[in-house]
């Protein structure tokens, strides 16, 4: 039990700190209190990889996630995870993905063999179910909203108070999603609500084609994490990719304040 409590923290630690500071073994030794010897030991034994591995993939999936969802220069990319240089970056993302990062950026599909999430140990792996759905015209109101990396769709109050005011007449609400890249560090995100009492007068395309679905119960300080985990753990488990077209959401308030959340994400590729 202390041992996965160390562990979580040190990942914990080395995600806060990715951006900020060049995380080392040294460093981590004297957060931990450890030995070299011993954290290294412990680090392979619950991770399967030395700490030097999984803070080298941590850095180039984090990369990898900016190259695919901003339009920010491959330098900035670099400077941003702290490399010497756009050299020295473009070096270590060949080695760990076989792709330049402009080749990466240019790929239809957004996973590496070595992709590497942040997941405390033991944390669940989401399994989807594959289904078929069919394209639809639709009539919706947009919304637009910019969140911070790193994200995988909002918290934002301003965005559940939103959804909270549809709930209060319906059910449930269905919404999709579809992510602009940007020229910061923030994305750009339309969300389309197919349903609720508004004056909904522009008419959609839904692509049609297969996705994986995903369901949870929980609360709205749940919902975060939840969609990291399939986003980042389980599609890249399970060898799925997504294609960055419009979603499809169901949010339904349940009687005892929790609700359901299910998701339909647009696959692209198989292996």
């Amino acid at each position: 039990m202390l041992q996965r409590m160390t562990i979580n923290a040190i990942l914990k630690y080395i995600e806060d700190n990715i951006e900020s500071v060049r995380v080392d073994i040294n460093k981590l030794v004297r957060y931990s209190g450890y030995s070299r010897r011993y954290l290294q030991l412990l680090f392979k034994k619950h991770m399967g990889k030395t700490l030097g591995e999984y803070i080298q993939l941590r850095r180039v999936t984090r990369a990898a996630v900016l190259l695919r969802l901003t339009k920010l220069s491959i330098n900035s990319v670099s400077e941003r995870l702290l490399y010497d240089s756009q050299q020295t970056f473009t070096r270590e993302f060949k080695k760990h993905t076989g792709y330049t990062p402009l080749q990466y950026r240019k790929m239809v599909y957004g996973f590496f063999q070595k992709i590497t999430d942040y997941r405390e140990i033991d944390e669940v792996i989401y399994k989807p179910k594959l289904c078929y759905i069919n394209a639809c015209n639709f009539t919706a109101r947009g919304f637009s909203y910019k969140e911070n990396f790193p994200f995988f769709h909002s918290s934002s109050s301003a965005r559940w108070n939103f959804i909270d005011s549809l709930l209060e007449n319906n059910e449930s609400v269905t919404i999709s999603h579809k992510i602009n890249p940007c020229n910061d560090d923030n994305a750009h995100i339309n969300m389309l609500v197919w349903n609720g009492d508004l004056d909904m007068n522009t008419h959609y395309t839904f692509t049609g084609g297969i996705f994986a679905y995903f369901y949870f119960k929980g609360g709205k300080e749940d919902y975060r994490r939840h969609t990291y985990n399939i986003y980042t753990i389980s599609l890249p488990f399970y060898n799925l990719y997504n294609l960055n077209i419009y979603d499809l959401e169901r949010i339904t308030k349940l009687n005892d304040g929790y609700y359901l959340f299910e998701h339909y994400i647009p696959l692209n590729h198989q292996k």
